[in-house]
């Protein structure tokens, strides 16, 4: 999130192009995640102290870098990473 903190997100993607897993924010907190592709966005939420958070990413994949941008409840965050 910009000026805010890093959340690591950590998942696999199924043969329906879902991604699930789990997020943390490093000596904070953690929780779980859903994401389906719906070319060219995504959607999905998070799961944090039992509330589901909504949350809408653009996410581009190529070959094993992965960047996007997006909002959910907390506000705009970008995204950056490696796709294994």
């Amino acid at each position: 999130y910009h000026g805010a903190h890093l959340v690591k997100y950590r998942g696999q993607m199924d043969t329906h192009g879902w991604i699930r897993g789990n997020w943390e924010i490093p000596d904070n907190c953690d929780g779980t995640f859903e994401l389906k592709c719906d070319q060219p966005n995504w959607a999905g939420f998070f799961m944090q102290g039992g509330d589901r958070n909504d949350m809408q990413l653009g996410l581009a994949i190529n070959g094993s870098s992965v960047s996007g941008n997006g909002c959910d409840s907390i506000g705009a965050f970008s995204l950056s990473g490696k796709y294994l």
